[in-house]
């Protein structure tokens, strides 16, 4: 099992409602299953995880890389400011 509650507040809370950051969210928006003779073959679901801070913390988010990493979990990284 992957434990990133280990380094960084994982919790669950209200839309509207966060704890203070740094904190993770994670999200299941969608699955791309392989099929076969009409079953599921092979599953493969997206997983999103959204690394909240105050300011960029290059730190954090090697955390989650490499946590990733020591488990074998392929990712691709994004980034998006969010300036209020």
């Amino acid at each position: 099992m992957i434990s990133l509650a280990r380094y960084l507040e994982v919790d669950h809370f209200a839309e509207g409602e966060s704890p203070d950051p740094p904190f993770i969210c994670y999200l299941l928006p969608g699955s791309d299953n392989f099929s076969a003779d009409g079953w599921v073959y092979f599953r493969i679901s997206e997983v999103r995880i959204e690394l909240y801070t105050d300011r960029k913390d290059p730190g954090a988010e090697a955390l989650v890389e490499t946590v990733l990493d020591d488990v074998g979990i392929f990712y691709n990284k994004s980034e998006v400011w969010n300036l209020h």
